[in-house]
């Protein structure tokens, strides 16, 4: 009897200040078979990112402590090419300055469809299945 490989989902961390947007994100990324873990601070999330292994990171821009680039460059001063690709949610885009929105792997503008968020996620983790072996 042979046996088959171990599949576990992938990881997400998933940052936004917003209750209703990370219940609603997470809610559906579960759903989709993806381990989330969900938080409402950057500095949360900076934790999590600096001792725990995740795939992606989909996060908020616009936050109180600081803004989706500073928590990049933070995780990334840590991680440095460990760093996991970050995935850019917002809903007003254009105020953001171009420098910072390049130095997210990807960008979507709210409100967007959960299928483009899957295929955002697929895209950065270099799968079309949102499983990986």
């Amino acid at each position: 009897m042979s046996s088959s490989p171990s599949v576990s989902p992938l990881r997400v961390l998933l940052v936004d200040d917003d209750d209703a947007s990370v219940y609603t994100y997470a809610r559906l990324l579960r759903g989709a078979g993806l381990d989330v873990v969900a938080c409402r601070s950057a500095t949360e999330a900076r934790a999590h990112a600096e001792r725990e292994h995740f795939d992606v990171v989909v996060v908020d821009y616009w936050m109180p402590e600081m803004n989706g680039a500073q928590l990049l460059a933070s995780v990334r001063a840590t991680l440095g090419p460990r760093t996991p690709p970050f995935l850019l949610v917002t809903a007003m885009a254009a105020p953001i300055p171009a420098v910072q929105r390049a130095r997210f792997a990807a960008v979507l503008e709210k409100p967007f469809s959960f299928s483009s968020l899957r295929r955002a996620i697929a895209m950065l983790t270099a799968g079309d299945e949102l499983v990986r072996s």
